[in-house]
């Protein structure tokens, strides 16, 4: 059954004379799609990408081949121009799925946070000196407090490098959308900050798998009636905020496992895969799509290697 999807903004079904363009190159239950203008040294040039299915209903998320045009809709064989459309299409496809993580980042405004850790910290102390008072030691979990104090330290340097390029992502898609095509200079910056908004990303990703479990034990000790009781009236009363935050940051992981496509997967496996992914993945995997996906350079059927020249007696 096909999935729906779609292809980035930057992609339109085809149309007026990149129709007539497009026709010799799609088939039965194939559907185009084309880029604006993708400026390019002194050179302009369109992605022709065909997808399967029809446009109501893709059958996969990515085009399965394309192909270059320049200005004089003349098939465009440079390996070097078709590598750096390859990375426009996707930085915006990157860009398309990572949305709901852009929109996260900016709604906190790079502190989702760092606004309660004050109070975490003051609870702690509390909870920590009411309970030797009663016990005269230190209960074991109180030590995942000083690692989730840690934790927000640590994501909140993460958290305003990704607002900072999240902004720049917003603010040069915007530019580009305005002038309906893609300069060489605007597309520089918008793929910088794709990739450090990326990176940054997955490292507070990685992060936070690493202390989902300390999160959601902490939050259980916030609720904990055995523990609230060494609170005052103005503690009590923080715990429902930072209940509500820590909740927020461990749903934030749906987010990370939805942007990188990723599902059923433990949390140890996740990390390996977050780690190795490198920074200049769209480089690389513009790559991969040249090799495989560019109608120019598409290998023969397979079947052809089987085939022999016969000899004429």
């Amino acid at each position: 059954m096909g999935i729906k999807v779609r292809p980035p903004e930057i992609m339109s079904p085809v149309s007026g004379k990149d129709q007539i363009m497009a026709a010799p190159f799609v088939g039965m239950w194939e559907v185009a799609y084309i880029s604006p203008n993708i400026e390019m040294g002194k050179g302009i040039y369109k992605i022709l990408a065909i997808y399967s299915g029809r446009s109501d209903k893709i059958a996969a998320d990515h085009f399965y081949k394309f192909h270059i045009f320049d200005s004089e809709r003349k098939i465009v064989r440079s390996e070097e121009i078709a590598a750096y459309c390859m990375k426009v299409y996707l930085t915006f496809y990157t860009i398309m799925i990572s949305q709901d993580d852009i929109d996260h980042t900016l709604k906190a405004g790079g502190a989702s946070l760092s606004s309660v850790r004050e109070s975490l910290d003051r609870i702690r102390i509390a909870m920590v000196k009411g309970y030797e008072q009663e016990f005269g030691k230190q209960h074991k979990l109180f030590q995942d407090m000083n690692d989730i104090l840690a934790y927000m330290d640590q994501q909140k340097s993460l958290e305003e490098k990704m607002y900072e390029y999240a902004l720049k992502i917003q603010t040069v898609k915007s530019e580009v959308e305005e002038v309906g095509k893609v300069p060489e200079k605007m597309f520089s910056q918008l793929l910088e900050a794709t990739n450090k908004f990326k990176t940054y990303a997955r490292q507070r990703g990685v992060l936070l798998m690493q202390h989902q479990n300390k999160l959601r034990i902490v939050r259980s000790l916030l609720k904990d009636t055995m523990m609230v009781k060494y609170l005052n009236d103005d503690e009590r009363e923080w715990t429902t905020g930072i209940i509500k935050q820590i909740s927020t940051e461990i749903e934030y992981q749906q987010i990370v496992f939805h942007t990188h496509g990723q599902t059923l997967i433990t949390p140890k496996g996740y990390i390996r895969k977050l780690q190795q992914i490198p920074e200049d993945f769209i480089r690389l995997q513009a790559d991969e799509f040249v090799r495989g996906k560019w109608i120019v350079n598409k290998k023969k059927h397979r079947f052809t290697l089987f085939k022999k020249d016969r000899k004429v007696d």
